[in-house]
């Protein structure tokens, strides 16, 4: 008996503004947002970091990370954070970003109405539109007369 494991490679992009991002910090930020997002496997499509220095030369509390997460089958979750460390702000927007994908996907499956291994609909700061909601309401009326 032989198992066929098909491995889903997260695409992870880094994009940068005004802030050198080096071989140090962009596996840093590989690292974590494989820690912080491998669980929820093919629903997430692809990850696109952007930092950006807000103040420039003048230094302060000012980098800003912005975490954008596509999601299987549609929609984004998107997370920004501000701190003066990279580091910082990279674990930090990590970790909400993860759990926004985890609510996310919890109220697509909630409002299918179902399992595990139902349909994902498309949800949009919770409000849900299911193509088949409409034949729920007419079973739920046909079943009160």
């Amino acid at each position: 008996m032989s198992l066929n494991w098909e491995v889903t490679v997260m695409q992870v992009a880094i994009r940068a503004r005004k802030i050198q991002v080096d071989e140090a910090l962009r596996a840093h930020v590989n690292r974590r947002l494989r820690f912080a997002l491998s669980r929820f496997g093919e629903r997430i499509a692809k990850v696109t970091v952007r930092f950006e220095d807000a103040n420039g030369d003048r230094g302060g509390v000012d980098k800003q990370c912005q975490i954008d997460v596509a999601l299987r089958p549609a929609g984004n979750v998107l997370i920004e954070d501000i701190d003066a460390d990279l580091r910082t702000v990279v674990d930090r927007a990590a970790n909400r970003a993860a759990r926004a994908v985890h609510r996310d996907l919890q109220r697509r499956q909630d409002a299918s109405g179902g399992g595990p291994h139902t349909q994902l609909t498309r949800v949009r700061r919770g409000h849900f539109d299911a193509s088949n909601s409409g034949a729920r309401k007419q079973r739920s009326e046909d079943t009160r007369s």
